[in-house]
């Protein structure tokens, strides 16, 4: 690794937007911007873009991508976003919820700030609010720590000693609960609105009322398969260096299949991290991804986790780890490796999100109730804790999530989406961008609805996965 390298930093590629101008704590390096009355303090490695059509202004944190238009160019997105908006919010809100990559929206018309994440929230939107003043960033610790907001002891505890109260497989904050009193998550297919004055309100905009499925499975396929090759080529076009998180599963053979041919001129790598006593399991797994990285001849690495990081400076990384996740750890060593083992300007294609639509969980024989909705959290002991189970009552009253208000869709995906990809999954994505750049080619609406169409049996071993790495050879 070059000598040169940057060291990670907190908050990287985060953003705070403030109705006050923010006071940040040794973040000097941050650069401002305003938008109309609402102050952005950006870090440097931050992407962002804006437009104004008449009297409506966009402003957009992140990288989208537009699959409508096959482009990656932010300035444009934002030019046409707001030409959606100038016609109508709903018009805009649609426009935005249709559009890939990893970004945030801010939309503003009539005195009226709307606010929505990315699909799957992979570019998580957090909020708080107390009197005249309206936080909002990317980070939990970073809303927290300008808001001034209470450190929320008793999940904190709770989670600290999730594993002593019978928790088991993958732990995340439960609900809505995040480590701070009063910062809450902006949840998948949720926007906040937020007007000088009064209360800001999280409101469910998804499933719109138009929103239909396609049942027909080979229609579903040919939608699937047209908008995942476009948003993985417009990803790949981000960058010469490309790497794929690979493993022998076909979540990411899928990825490595999309993204290939459109790769020409560019650097490709694939890996595989493993922790230092990995089960027969997990190593059979990471033989598969390098026989298949083999056979299309390409480099494969295998990034051992946990062992001590070369060629960092002494606690470079986990300074600016505990800062940005202080309380929500959960695989600091997998982006600690990726610094010492990996390009710092490597684009990664991760394939997290495909199991919004292809159907996570299996077992649907039980009505929607609160109960149900906590075992599928946690079906052990540490989902019978009072704090567990009304953080779910939270949710759901936080959500609105009825199988009514959901339909056409399986309230299942729903919660999924909402509760545990969005939670869980965009907190393991975030980790992962200390390191370097990261993009998630099934992270986009319009492919998860061409996913998700087809009843269960028809998408819950993923054929139309194993239909695309077919055709494409």
């Amino acid at each position: 690794m070059s000598s040169a390298r940057a060291l990670p930093t907190p908050f990287r590629r985060g953003y705070v937007a403030s109705s006050v101008k923010p006071a940040l704590r040794d973040l000097a390096e941050w650069r401002r911007k305003q938008f109309a009355t609402w102050w952005f303090a950006l870090h440097p490695e931050t992407f962002w873009a804006s437009a104004r059509h008449g009297a409506v202004q966009v402003a957009i944190v992140g990288e989208p991508v537009d699959i409508d238009r096959e482009t990656t160019n932010r300035k444009k997105i934002a030019q046409h976003v707001a030409a959606s908006l100038a016609i109508s919010a709903d018009r805009a809100i649609r426009h935005v919820a249709y559009l890939g990559g990893r970004a945030s929206y801010f939309l503003l018309r009539d005195g009226e700030l709307i606010v929505v994440p990315d699909y799957a929230s992979t570019h998580p939107v957090f909020w708080h609010q107390t009197g005249a003043k309206t936080t909002i960033s990317n980070y939990a610790h970073l809303a927290g720590e300008v808001s001034g907001a209470a450190l929320n002891e008793p999940y904190i505890d709770l989670m600290r000693r999730a594993r002593e109260l019978g928790a088991n497989r993958t732990i995340y904050w439960p609900g809505v609960e995040t480590p701070f009193v009063g910062v809450s998550p902006v949840l998948v297919h949720h926007l906040l609105r937020v007007r000088q004055g009064r209360a800001a309100r999280h409101e469910r905009f998804y499933p719109f009322p138009d929103t239909d499925v396609i049942r027909d499975v080979d229609t579903a396929y040919a939608a699937f398969r047209e908008a995942f090759l476009c948003h993985t080529r417009l990803l790949t076009s981000m960058s010469k260096e490309i790497g794929v998180s690979l493993t022998g599963g076909l979540d990411s053979r899928t990825t490595l299949a999309s993204a290939l041919p459109h790769t020409k001129g560019s650097r490709v790598r694939t890996w595989t991290y493993l922790n230092r006593s990995p089960d027969r399991a997990i190593l059979d797994d990471a033989y598969a991804a390098r026989e298949l990285a083999r056979e299309r001849g390409l480099r494969h690495d295998i990034v051992l986790v946990g062992g001590r990081s070369q060629g960092l400076a002494p606690h470079a990384f986990d300074r600016a780890y505990k800062r940005s996740f202080r309380y929500t750890s959960q695989l600091p060593a997998v982006p600690k490796a990726y610094v010492s083992d990996l390009p710092a300007s490597i684009v990664e294609l991760q394939s997290m999100v495909a199991e919004c639509g292809t159907g996570f969980y299996k077992d649907r024989s039980e009505p929607f109730s609160l109960d149900r909705v906590v075992r599928l959290y946690q079906n052990s002991p540490f989902g019978e804790v009072h704090l567990v189970r009304e953080a779910f009552e939270r949710y759901v009253e936080y959500s609105g999530l009825t199988p009514d208000d959901v339909a056409p869709l399986d309230w299942h995906d729903v919660l999924y989406q909402e509760s545990r990809i969005g939670r869980w999954g965009s907190l393991r994505i975030q980790e992962v961008e200390l390191a370097h750049r990261i993009h998630l080619p099934f992270n986009a609406r319009g492919i998860v609805e061409a996913l998700s169409g087809p009843e269960l049996p028809f998408r819950v071993k993923k054929q139309a996965l194993e239909r695309l790495v077919r055709d494409l050879g």
